[in-house]
């Protein structure tokens, strides 16, 4: 658990950039899916739909329809794997 908390807080800066440019790039419509598929392969690989929304925390930024998609993708992730 330590480990996975450490790998998250060492990556997290370049993939909350990376997000965000994204975001930045779509239009306003899509940045509920892209929240929601952010949540889902992020749970998905960490297993863990904690770990998943502290790798994707720069999303909450967007707005509270963001973040709840993001933890409904992260929900389901975790069903998944």
């Amino acid at each position: 658990l330590l480990l996975l908390v450490s790998l998250t807080q060492l990556i997290q800066a370049d993939i909350n950039q990376c997000v965000l440019h994204a975001s930045s790039l779509l239009p306003a419509y899509a940045a509920p899916i892209l929240s929601y598929l952010s949540g889902l392969s992020g749970s998905f690989l960490t297993g863990s739909a904690t770990m998943s929304n502290m790798l994707f925390a720069a999303l909450s930024s967007l707005s509270v329809s963001a973040l709840a998609y993001l933890h409904t993708g992260s929900a389901i992730g975790n069903v998944l794997s």
